[in-house]
């Protein structure tokens, strides 16, 4: 995420939701990539809002894409990245 990103904004309170939902299944970060360069350089973030599903640090699935607000696909993707490799 980045303090500048509208879609951000509105994609965090989403995450927040599933984190409440999965806390026994997964640990949910929110990274601000201006703070934080050399992780977002690390996974090759080039677009804000980027989701990410991570499992002993390798890449499992991602959503990397700008997404315009909180769009209704947004959710069903998130679900179905973090239902795919977690179930």
């Amino acid at each position: 995420v980045a303090e500048w990103c509208g879609a951000c904004k509105t994609t965090k309170p989403l995450i927040r939701q599933f984190s409440k939902r999965l806390s026994d299944l997964a640990v949910f970060l929110v990274i601000d990539i201006d703070e934080n360069e050399e992780i977002a350089n690390h996974f090759n973030v080039s677009a804000v809002p980027t989701i990410m599903l991570l499992r002993d640090g390798n890449t499992l699935g991602h959503i990397k894409e700008q997404i315009k607000g909180s769009g209704p696909d947004t959710g069903s993707k998130l679900a179905a990245l973090l239902f795919f490799n977690i179930f």
